[in-house]
């Protein structure tokens, strides 16, 4: 699966010099991003209903994913 590698990577000392923390990957960081707009649209009620919201934003994700690796 293409996770788009690390999103923010930094480096960060280790005992043979720096290397690169990875942290969350780029495909968790798009999820994130379109789970802030998927769970924003659904409004304040008083029982929403989340089932399958968190797939949606992962689908999100990986056809952001699948359309820059088109483009590359």
């Amino acid at each position: 699966m293409n996770d788009g590698g690390p999103a923010f990577p930094l480096p960060c000392s280790s005992g043979s010099g720096v290397r690169y923390c990875d942290g969350m990957t780029l495909r968790q960081w798009y999820a994130g991003m379109a789970l802030q707009g998927l769970l924003s649209s659904i409004g304040d009620v008083a029982m929403p209903n989340y089932n399958g919201t968190a797939q949606k934003a992962l689908n999100y994700a990986d056809a952001l994913l699948a359309q820059e690796s088109k483009e590359a």
